[in-house]
């Protein structure tokens, strides 16, 4: 949404009409946008030739509504043009309405195209028009506003909107060579086809209706009958706000209270306009709405009555569901809640919510399931229609993308246009499943995600709080998480050629047990935090793959019902009669142990353990007590203590003995039971190898002897003590980085453990493993089997067992291919040798010039500030900021705080501490805010936003201590080194410096008349000025100090780019000025202050044609991204550049070589900002 007013302009131009077979009303509003973009027509008698009236028999009226984007200029054309254009079409002279429009569009988009005076011009305009005949209506429709039919009190679009995440839609945008990001093509349009917007239309190869945005229309034709009564047609600004149903039936109740139709349009845009602008853009859009009254053969007052007495009868919809209702809504693919009040909603007084498909349907889902209207032929109508269009968008586009047939839709999905249901001709039980279309309903979860950065933000999204900081919290600053990361990047795997890979395999033996990969699954506990039935979809899926699970103590289910969920696993992939990996028809699983000091029950959980088949054990050493977890203490985030995940004791024979000693009924005390549950297994009181040896024993004697291992062992002494007692196995492991911080890495620790004792004891390997390389790693370094936690964890909680399978089988297949492209046949071929490997560094960056490069930056829709380790690749911290897209991000000068800028807010970060809140926030803007900065000192900072204004705070407050108004959006804000003066950009191609001593502009330039400044950056010695606009040209200013007042000297203007300059930003040393840009490039300019300027004698900015190029030779482009760059950032020598970009990517480049150090991934949203922590280390 763009920028908005401080009070909302609501004076209407509204107008009626009277023809011989409708009449009309019509009338916008301006409302909070700062100037209006909208346009209509309103044609009663469109004839085919212009002049020349017609009959009333073949007379057609013509009505259009088109709404502006990015300036009103194309909108206004349209609504004067296009219906001329239409008319004069050869195909609207031979009666082909259909084939006028379609041509018609694209005439009128051709026309301003090649009219000199729209040479420059970058607006944008939907539209939607309906013509009328005497028994049918067309309309055509290109964009997101709409039209709808009223039938007998019920809505009937014949427009379906245009949303970029529509399938049709994308496919087209991807042929064509565009991209769909935010919901918008190429991040930008949100919205996919319209007239104008050229920026998109410069594929020479591919025809006007296969361009990334088309001005091509679907055209509808509808046969007017008896039920038809009123037309709509709108622009998004009233359909954001209201659903089709709802405006039907408000103009209905208009036409039953008598009031002309104009005057039903005003009403609807009061009720829609937002009571203030803080709605995210709903309610606060210009508005133009058109009715037609299809009077067929009636006069207006029979018209009117006849609506007034179907109404009385009882004839539609028998209640109204409130206009008025504001939404908050973004550009994403997801449905559209609306929050309606209860007493609105039809049959039900609990909840239900209307949603509004992607082809611009609209059903209702939630508690009332039932149909709202009793009108079959209407539903199969609708039904048709909405099917129609969808089968011949997505043939077509197949078709032309892959000159294949369109599909043969079997089970295709029925959408009715009654708001509250939806037909299938599937099943009843599927039916009874869900009542939204499966074409666009989003699925439960993105099931082909293997990325596990990408699984880590589908499990957040997925999970409760607690459940979210108990999988990701570590332990105190994170720093043993981090290094357990680190480890793995400094080993590179050396693949071999030419090796006959096409037999390998990739089983292993463990403990006796033959299984298909070295990997199993580590023992997590509690976890029907992640999914309600806990641990038993994990044992399932373990017991169907063949690999071995372990059970933790800390089990949400019992240890009985765990070992048949995985024997269960086993029989449901081989068969009832198959056998299991290590023989017969059980899985492969061991019990883990927190052993309690109570040993009367570690002997009850040891012997159940036996009894359920387990024949391994894994005895925890570092966890007897729990490690000092930030976000877990901050939020008493300890679900034993609220009653949940303490079934495995609860079950147990001894500790229900121990309940009842305490006269603890765990039925109705859980919290108490709970509670008394931990204080047994993390009791914080330390064991010994003594007791160690005494729980060996235990198990020997009541497994008959079968294996037994330690977990936690990180120091050499302790693996050859633990091979000196016998013990069979060890698990090397610091668990994750959640108990002790700043301990040595697990695969460091492997590495020394291997050396000492590999040929003694049987050694495995966990924490910190998120991909098959890392699994070879540590296959490389010695360990014998490799466990996984979070990755299947993360699985578990986006889709329960599904997820699980999903996330296992996906690293099974990624060793499998490792192997084969790796050049291994066999797992015992992986050795030391298959890596090189660089000396352990636990400093978190070092580079050859003695800097340590830390990137923060953020991605949108995301929402949230990532930290990333420039050399390793690590991403240390998330910073979570769910209530907007992050715009900027700055971090003060001392190093010490993060800023990032929102919507309405920027917050500050400690970017020091892991507390994943703000210490502040600095609330005032009223939309976007699009530039931060600070003072030297940090006591202040400033801010710029899409409402006009620009703000100094303080950092101590958070309260306001200066307003500067532009008066239209500000794009970008900085501060002179001299503390003095701040320089913003505006949209309508200003450059204003601030003077803070005398709190005033100082100067005003304006580089190039309406042509929006995107940014400014000014020198660190404040000896110049550079801006880049939308026309891709940088202008340069020198600054001139001369005592308290700054002179401006216009230096040069250059073409940077052919297309939106999104960042210009010199460099530290003044040396170089990098550029970003929506061309998919960022490009380094040198900056030679000793080079003669050409200045003019009037101090104007010479032309581009006109400047010395020794000022701002380029020196290079920076390729291989491959969207929209968005923002970059320096190092403090200079010497490095990071580039955000829309392509999901940061960049780390070398500026010497023009190389890319490190690519930072694991984004499925792009990164629109960065910020550069580059600190010095001590000397």
């Amino acid at each position: 949404m763009g920028q908005t007013l401080s009070e909302p302009v609501v004076d209407k131009k509204s107008e009626n009409g009277d023809g011989e077979s409708l009449i009309y009303g019509v009338s916008s509003m301006q409302g909070w946008r700062i100037s209006m973009e909208d346009a209509h027509a309103a044609v009663l008698d469109f004839a085919g030739e212009e002049g020349k009236a017609t009959g009333n028999d073949k007379r057609l009226a013509f009505f259009g509504v088109y709404d502006g984007h990015g300036g009103d200029k194309v909108a206004l054309y349209a609504g004067e043009q296009l219906h001329q254009i239409v008319a004069k079409q050869e195909a609207f002279k031979s009666g082909d309405i259909k084939k006028a429009l379609q041509d018609g569009f694209l005439a009128t988009d051709r026309e301003i195209l090649c009219d000199p005076k729209y040479e420059e011009e970058v607006s944008g305009c939907t539209a939607s028009v309906g013509i009328v005949s005497k028994d049918k209506i067309y309309v055509a429709n290109a964009g997101d506003s709409r039209t709808v039919l009223g039938v007998k009190g019920r809505a009937k679009p014949l427009s379906f909107d245009h949303k970029p995440q529509n399938e049709a839609e994308k496919a087209r945008i991807q042929a064509a060579g565009g991209f769909v990001d935010f919901g918008r093509v190429n991040g930008n349009l949100a919205l996919s086809r319209a007239i104008g917007d050229f920026e998109f239309k410069k594929s020479a190869d591919l025809p006007p209706e296969q361009q990334i945005v088309t001005a091509y229309p679907d055209v509808e034709i509808h046969e007017i009958n008896q039920d038809d009564e009123f037309l709509i047609v709108a622009c998004d600004g009233i359909w954001d706000c209201q659903s089709s149903q709802a405006v039907v039936e408000f103009v209905r109740r208009g036409i039953v209270a008598k009031q002309d139709l104009a005057s039903i349009c005003e009403n609807m845009m009061d009720n829609c306009l937002a009571s203030n602008s803080d709605t995210g853009g709903v309610g606060c859009d210009n508005m133009t709405m058109i009715v037609i009254g299809l009077l067929q053969g009636r006069t207006k007052e029979q018209w009117y009555e006849d609506i007034a007495k179907r109404v009385a009868n009882g004839e539609g919809p028998s209640e109204f569901r409130g206009p008025g209702v504001h939404h908050r809504i973004d550009d994403s693919p997801d449905d559209i809640d609306m929050d309606l009040d209860s007493r609105y909603r039809p049959n039900n007084g609990n909840g239900g919510r209307i949603i509004l498909l992607g082809d611009g349907t609209e059903v209702s889902t939630g508690d009332n399931e039932g149909e709202m209207f009793d009108n079959e032929d209407e539903d199969k109508d609708l039904d048709s229609q909405v099917n129609k269009y969808n089968q011949e968008a997505d043939s077509k586009f197949r078709q032309d993308r892959e000159g294949t047939p369109g599909p043969q839709h079997e089970n295709k999905v029925h959408v009715t246009e009654s708001p509250s249901s939806v037909q299938t001709e599937k099943s009843d039980a599927a039916e009874s499943q869900s009542k939204e279309p499966q074409a666009n309903k989003k699925p439960e979860a993105s099931a082909p995600q293997t990325n596990p950065g990408r699984l880590e933000d589908l499990a957040k999204e997925k999970l409760g709080q607690g459940g979210w900081f108990y999988a990701s919290s570590n332990a105190g600053q994170s720093h043993t998480h981090t290094a357990n990361r680190q480890a793995f990047y400094r080993h590179r795997i050396i693949p071999r050629m030419l090796v006959d890979t096409n037999q390998r395999d990739t089983a292993t033996e463990i403990f006796g047990h033959k299984v298909p990969a070295p990997i199993g699954f580590a023992p997590v506990g509690i976890n029907k935090i992640y999914n309600p039935q806990g641990e038993l979809p994990v044992a399932k899926a373990a017991g169907a793959l063949g690999l071995p699970y372990c059970l933790s103590t800390a089990g949400s289910q019992s240890v009985e019902d765990v070992g048949q969920a995985n024997d269960e696993g086993v029989k449901n992939d081989r068969g009832d009669s198959g056998t299991a990996a290590g023989g017969g028809d059980k899985g492969v699983r061991f019990f883990q142990l927190y052993m309690p000091h109570d040993d009367e029950l570690t002997r009850s959980l040891l012997q159940r353990a036996v009894d359920s088949g387990f024949t391994a054990c894994i005895l925890t050493l570092d966890t007897w007590q729990l490690g000092w977890r930030h976000d877990d203490v901050a939020n008493s985030n300890y679900a034993f203590y609220h009653g949940l995940g303490a079934d495995l004791g609860l079950t147990d024979p001894v500790f229900q003995k121990r309940l009842k000693e305490k006269g603890i009924d765990p039925k109705t005390e859980p919290n108490e039971a709970g509670a008394l549950w931990i204080d047994n297994i993390w009791h914080g009181r330390a064991h010994t190898w003594e007791k160690a040896v005494w729980a060996m024993k235990l198990w020997k004697e009541l497994s008959g002897g079968k294996p037994f291992s330690l977990k936690g062992i990180q120091s050499v002494e302790d693996a050859k003590k633990a091979a000196e007692l016998g013990f069979d196995g060890i698990v090397v492991s610091n668990h994750a980085g959640r108990q002790v911080d700043g301990a040595i890495a697990s695969l460091d620790a492997l590495e020394k453990i291997v050396d000492a004792v590999g040929d003694n004891i049987y050694i495995m390997f966990d924490s910190g493993v998120r991909s098959a390389s890392d699994v070879f790693k540590a296959l490389a370094l010695g360990a014998k089997f490799v466990f996984v936690g979070r990755l299947w964890i993360w699985g578990l909680s986006i889709m329960g067992e599904t997820g699980v399978t999903h996330v296992m089988r996906g690293l099974l297949a990624d060793l499998d291919i490792l192997m084969n492209v790796g050049g291994f046949k066999n797992i015992g071929e992986i050795s030391r040798d298959a890596l090189e490997s660089e000396p352990k560094n636990y400093s978190l960056m070092h580079t050859g010039t003695g800097y340590d490069h830390t990137i923060r930056f953020a991605y949108a829709q995301r929402r949230d500030a990532r930290f990333w380790e420039a050399l390793s690749g690590i991403c240390s911290r998330t910073i979570p900021h769910p209530d907007s897209q992050v715009n900027r991000l700055c971090i003060s000068p001392d190093k010490r705080y993060l800023a990032a800028a929102g919507h309405h807010t920027v917050k500050l970060y400690d970017i020091k501490s892991t507390n994943p809140n703000a210490i502040l926030t600095f609330d005032g803007h009223t939309s976007n805010i699009t530039g931060v900065a600070f003072h030297c000192e940090s006591k202040w900072l400033v801010t710029s936003s899409e409402d006009g204004t620009v703000k100094i705070w303080d950092t101590r407050s958070g309260n306001v201590q200066r307003n500067y108004t532009h008066g239209v959006p500000v794009n970008d804000v900085v501060i002179h080194p001299n503390q003095g003066e701040l320089i913003s950009c505006d949209r309508g191609g200003n450059v204003r410096i601030w003077d803070l001593g005398e709190n005033k502009c100082s100067h005003q330039l304006i580089p190039e008349d309406d042509v929006s400044v995107a940014s400014v950056t000014v020198a660190s010695d404040g000896s110049m000025v550079c801006a880049g606009n939308n026309a891709g040209n940088v202008y340069v200013w020198r600054m001139i100090q001369r005592s308290d007042t700054t002179s401006i000297l216009p230096i040069c203007k250059f073409v940077a780019h052919t297309t939106y300059i999104t960042r210009v930003l010199l460099s530290p040393d003044v040396r170089h000025l990098a550029t970003c840009s929506a061309d998919h490039t960022a490009r380094i300019w040198s900056v030679d202050t000793s080079a003669p300027h050409n200045v003019t004698p009037t101090d104007n900015l010479p032309s581009a044609s006109e400047r010395d190029p020794a000022a701002f030779p380029l020196e290079t482009t920076l390729h291989g991204h491959q969207r929209w760059v968005w923002d970059c950032a320096f190092s403090a020598d200079s010497a490095y550049l990071v580039t955000s970009c829309s392509d999901h990517y940061a960049r780390l480049w070398e500026l010497g070589s023009q190389s890319i150090i490190r690519q930072y991934n694991g984004h499925h949203r792009g990164a629109v900002c960065v910020a550069l922590n580059d600190t010095a280390v001590g000397n």
